[in-house]
């Protein structure tokens, strides 16, 4: 289940919300993308990363408000005592 959930993210992450008119209902759409060795990638491991995948709508902007609300909320040290933040800035 593992392979199959991360799979899922790196799809959501490469390009985005599940779309079946743009993606299809098949797996052809993830097929030359390489999740695991190539021996141990499977049409049935395509097929579940898929479904997956179609199930992951806006994983992304919550994984980015969990990182945000913990990376500015709490203060960081380092070994030799000084004390750091997590933070980020937008880019276009």
């Amino acid at each position: 289940m593992t392979q199959q959930l991360l799979g899922s993210y790196a799809v959501q992450s490469d390009i985005g919300n599940y779309d079946i008119d743009e993606h299809g209902a098949g797996i052809e759409y993830i097929k030359d993308m390489q999740f695991v060795p190539p021996i141990d990638q499977t049409d049935d491991l395509l097929e579940k990363i898929a479904r997956l995948h179609a199930l992951n709508r806006s994983v992304m902007l919550v994984s980015i408000a969990v990182f945000l609300n913990r990376g500015s909320a709490e203060p960081k040290g380092s070994a030799s005592g000084i004390q750091w933040f997590c933070g980020t800035t937008g880019a276009q």
